[in-house]
């Protein structure tokens, strides 16, 4: 799963350079990620599929659906998450 976002930094006093952007950015995308792991992990803690990977594989992998039990192989999911987080603006006019 993948999630692009965009953001301002708003609380900066700073002029930040392409370079200080660039890992600020990157420290939001980490921390994001890290945080949207923790949120998959306790959704498929409590069997909830708010993604409807089980609609999706009923409706088009139906055999594969067939030898499932999937209120036990659902926690088993490996999700793949990762956020990237790209500063569009910091707010301070230069």
């Amino acid at each position: 799963m993948g999630l692009e976002l965009q953001a301002v930094v708003e609380e900066f006093t700073d002029v930040l350079d392409e370079k200080e952007l660039k890992k600020v950015s990157q420290d939001l995308s980490d921390l994001l990620t890290k945080e949207a792991k923790t949120v998959v992990n306790e959704i498929q803690k409590a069997n909830c599929d708010i993604f409807g990977v089980g609609r999706k594989l009923i409706a088009y992998h139906h055999n594969v659906w067939s030898n499932k039990n999937w209120s036990e192989d659902y926690r088993k999911v490996k999700f793949h998450t990762k956020v990237d987080v790209k500063i569009v603006s910091t707010g301070i006019l230069q």
